[in-house]
């Protein structure tokens, strides 16, 4: 059994019913213990209904279908994936696929194929624009 080291604080009990990922890219995830699931692809995560607590990610929104996931994160906006992709993501709001450093946090560290660089999750994604008069 995959045990996943997690120092957070879950002393609430998650209010809302665990997913049974039956018709998920997370199905395969087994039982790491202490309520944890772990996904060969996906690593260790506390599932939750739709909000799920990542230890690469953080807390994220997952939507999605058997063959397909939709991930929304706080820091890099909505994320396309499956788990033959991943750690390949397309991002919605930035135009172009990424692909994630696994196991790389605080900061996670995601390589653009558009622009060709390494970006950390702490660089801001806001384009400025200066417009002479």
């Amino acid at each position: 059994m995959k045990r996943c080291m997690a120092t957070i604080f879950l002393t609430l009990a998650l209010a809302c019913p665990c997913r049974t990922w039956a018709a998920s890219p997370l199905s395969g995830a087994v039982d790491a213990g202490g309520g944890w699931k772990y996904s060969t692809w996906f690593g260790c995560f506390w599932p939750g209904d739709p909000w799920v607590y990542s230890t690469d990610h953080g807390w994220v929104y997952l939507t999605g279908s058997a063959d397909s996931m939709l991930i929304w994160d706080s820091k890099g906006g909505w994320w396309w994936t499956r788990g033959t992709s991943y750690p390949f993501l397309y991002s919605s709001d930035q135009q172009s696929w990424l692909w994630y450093l696994k196991g790389s946090r605080n900061p996670r560290w995601f390589y653009n194929y558009s622009t060709g660089r390494w970006e950390d999750d702490h660089a801001p994604r806001v384009a400025l624009h200066f417009y002479r008069r």
